[in-house]
């Protein structure tokens, strides 16, 4: 048995030697397993690779992943995913060879700023820290064996042991600016109105509790001073202050408004990295914060997150561990890569499976802008999971968001419950009015695109979703714009269990071979009502006559072709498409505005593309020779079905 690495060149190993790569730190590895269809496992930044005695273990930090040579195939920084190439259209591959890795250029974003809100009367305005006036300045040096204060402000009490320095404040406009290095140190503010708190340089880190604590009901204004590289470390366990809750290396009691253009790495050891009792308001800045705790957060919000600008970089590896946990979650800028690669665990409280997940809402989620990106690799991971189960008005909204999701995780179904992998999932609504959502899950039952328990609904924007199960799944769903491309390796492209009414947009559906369909809405009310729609696979849903008001038509072959081209009585090309070469009995449902009923026309598949461009799996001018007819007829109805899936 060899084992075959992809690294800038193949390397062989054979898997009885001992061998050690080292790796760039952060190194995301793809491992493709020989099954049928090929299935892949994702090894989330990877350190170092060994190899011995026919394993192959992989480290990260002090975190190890081992896999059996039997079990591996090929390895790369890419996906080995010969299926994507037999059944995917070319012009629709090159979207899913994102990566989802931690870039040293993002550093770059920290200055890019939420624009500052100048009206008072707006509810963000009181968030932003220059519309604060700020008279009085403490700082506070940490170093050597007792942290020093130079000012001195009325009405300012400080404590100081060591480097752990507690402040009582009654003052008002009060700016703390803190500064220095201790290993065993920390800040803890008592207080009764808003402060501004300035890491300059500061590398602080708290052997028994959060490094940073604000008890403190008001705001805090945490501000990283231009060009500067702070370091934030909470210890393993908690000594921890009756009445008080602290459950974060940075942990506030009331609002946190981040701000600034410095540099923030913020190491989470006891549970999480960044907690507040209240909202977390992202407005600059590049921030890193790792957990690898259990149950533990990268960002822990019980109100509301919310991200304007700069960069954030979220590394959770405990079980069912998240990226961004708030009750609400809005998006207008800035750029969050969120890594998880926790597995699901019981949680006896809700009676339910508790995943990992990239970016999670337990009510509504707005991704008006910006940049997400997210890779869940456990099993039963999310990239982004908004609300509670069937919970009403618990609405995904996606609107200007540029959304990549990377899922590899399996499906855990036991006697207790079950939980699956999903790219995007939302307990009610997904609304999708503009932006580009690209999602690919490969982890078998369940690997799911968009998932939404009651509607999908389409205004506008560009889906490409590429999937072990559905591409994506709904109760009802309504297509009136948008750029949509889905595909199931095992299951349905478009799985819509009620209702499906498409009223414009381009929407293309790939479903597996066999017994599953490009789009299925199981026989529920289909109407056809605008805009251009290819269905492959074993079968398609059909548009109901009385609902529709575009013509369609639904052709069904007994072998395996890879072009299917429906042209006119004088031979013109109306609309040809590519179609996996190997799917045997064939379905294929067309429709566009260029059908018409009353006029005669050929169905013809063929093999070989003589010459054309293909965009979005749609031949434009197409040229071929030796093309069969198999189907010679003239609409009478609004829909045409051509032979039969039996």
């Amino acid at each position: 048995m060899k084992l075959v690495f992809t690294y800038f060149r193949h390397i062989v190993f054979a898997s009885a030697m001992l061998c050690s790569v080292a790796m760039y730190a952060q190194t995301n590895i793809y491992i493709t397993h020989p099954t049928t269809p090929e299935t892949t496992s994702v090894v989330a930044g990877v350190d170092s690779i060994c190899f011995t005695n026919g394993q192959a273990l992989f480290r990260s930090g002090s975190l190890s992943k081992v896999f059996n040579a039997k079990d591996v195939h090929t390895m790369g920084w890419k996906e080995h995913d010969l299926l994507r190439k037999q059944i995917m259209p070319e012009s629709f591959r090159s979207d899913f060879d994102f990566d989802i890795t931690f870039s040293d250029a993002d550093r770059m974003l920290a200055g890019q700023a939420e624009p500052i809100v100048t009206q008072i009367e707006d509810k963000a305005y009181e968030d932003f820290v220059n519309n604060s006036a700020w008279t009085r300045h403490l700082t506070i040096t940490y170093g050597g064996k007792t942290a020093t204060v130079n000012g001195n402000v009325d009405g300012v009490e400080i404590q100081i042991d060591g480097n752990h320095v507690v402040v009582n404040s009654m003052a008002q406009e009060v700016e703390y600016t803190l500064t220095g290095n201790a290993e065993d140190g920390s800040f803890k503010l008592y207080g009764s109105d808003k402060a501004k708190l300035v890491l300059n340089g500061l590398h602080l880190s708290n052997t028994k509790g959060p490094a940073i604590n604000n008890q403190c009901k008001k705001r805090l204004f945490l501000v990283l001073a231009d060009g500067t590289d702070n370091v934030l470390t909470d210890g393993f366990t908690y000594i921890k202050t009756t009445g008080e809750d602290a459950d974060g290396c940075i942990f506030s009691e009331g609002q946190i408004c981040l701000s600034g253009s410095g540099a923030l790495t913020v190491n989470g050891q006891y549970k999480n990295g960044i907690a507040t009792d209240d909202y977390l308001h992202v407005i600059s800045g590049f921030v890193r914060v790792t957990t690898s705790a259990n149950k533990g957060h990268a960002i822990k919000i019980k109100d509301d997150f919310i991200l304007g600008g700069g960069a954030l970089h979220l590394l959770a590896q405990g079980t069912a561990a998240k990226g961004v946990n708030a009750f609400t979650v809005t998006v207008t800028g800035g750029k969050l890569t969120a890594i998880v690669t926790g597995d699901a665990i019981w949680d006896a409280a809700d009676q339910d499976y508790s995943s990992a997940c990239g970016v999670k809402s337990d009510s509504v989620m707005h991704l008006l802008g910006g940049e997400i990106r997210v890779l869940a690799t456990g099993i039963g991971g999310k990239g982004v999971n908004v609300g509670q189960q069937d919970e009403k008005g618990d609405d995904l909204i996606i609107d200007g968001v540029n959304l990549y999701i990377r899922t590899s995780g399996e499906r855990l179904q036991d006697t207790q419950g079950s939980t699956s992998p999903k790219g995007i999932k939302s307990s009610h609504n997904i609304e999708v009015k503009s932006g580009n959502i690209y999602v690919r899950c490969s982890g078998g039952d369940g690997a799911e695109g968009l998932e939404a328990k009651h509607d999908i609904n389409f205004w506008g924007g560009k889906l490409r979703s590429y999937c072990y199960d559905d591409g994506a799944n709904a109760i009802n769903s309504e297509i009136h714009g948008g750029d949509i491309f889905v595909c199931s390796t095992a299951n349905d492209g478009y799985d819509c269990n009620g209702g499906l009414y498409i009223n414009g947009g381009t929407l293309y559906a790939i479903g597996a071979s066999g017994a599953q369909a490009g789009i299925d809405n199981d026989g529920k009310t289909f109407g056809m009502n605008g805009g251009s729609v290819v269905s492959v696979g074993g079968y398609s849903s059909i548009p109901w006559d009385s609902k529709s008001n575009q013509a369609s038509v639904l052709c069904y072959l007994k072998k395996a072709v890879n072009y299917v081209a429906l042209v006119d009585a004088d031979g013109n090309n109306v609309l040809t498409v590519k179609t996996p070469g190997t799917y045997n009995p064939l379905g294929v449902l067309l429709s566009s505005p260029n059908i018409q009923v009353g006029k005669t026309y050929k169905l013809l598949s063929f093999d070989t593309l003589d010459g054309g461009k293909e965009v979005g799996g749609v031949i434009e001018q197409p040229q071929y020779t030796n093309a069969t007819t198999e189907y010679e007829f003239t609409p009478t109805n609004l829909l045409t079905t051509l032979g039969s899936k039996q």
